[in-house]
Formats: C-alpha cells, structure tokens, sequence
C-alpha cells in the first residue's frame, strides 16, 4: 500500500495592502488591519489613563472610528 504524500500549498504570492477590502452586497467596504485597530486601540487606552480592563472597549472603539474615517458614507 502506497501512500501519496500531499504538497504543502504554496504561500499566496498576493501582497499585502494597508487596507482589506470585504464585500458588502454590491459596495466593497474599507476595513482597516489589525495593526492600524492595535495603534489607535493603544491610544485610545493612553489616552483613557492608561486603565487596565477595558481592552475590548477600546479596541472596538478604534475599529469603528478607523471604519468611519475610511468609509464616510458608510453608518457604522
């Protein structure tokens, strides 16, 4: 009994841009990366006396602002 051993799947040769582009019905929404929602979630906290426990406030905080600002028509 012979086994076939399976190719490791090439990583994607697709580069990376700033910003991810999801598809929403017809409109493509901007949606901002991780590392741009870590920054602005780290300023936020900063700027809220730097308090621990409220990481997951913060960090949405700063997804919908980062949306908003690179979707202005969009309500978020």
């Amino acid at each position: 009994m012979t086994m076939k051993s399976k190719k490791p799947s090439a990583p994607s040769a697709k580069k990376h841009s700033a910003i991810r582009q999801v598809n929403v019905s017809q409109n493509a929404t901007q949606v901002p990366m991780r590392s741009q929602v870590a920054a602005r979630a780290y300023e936020i906290w900063q700027k809220n006396g730097s308090i621990h426990g409220n990481d997951q406030q913060h960090w949405l905080q700063a997804e919908k602002e980062l949306t908003k600002l690179l979707n202005p028509s969009l309500s978020v």
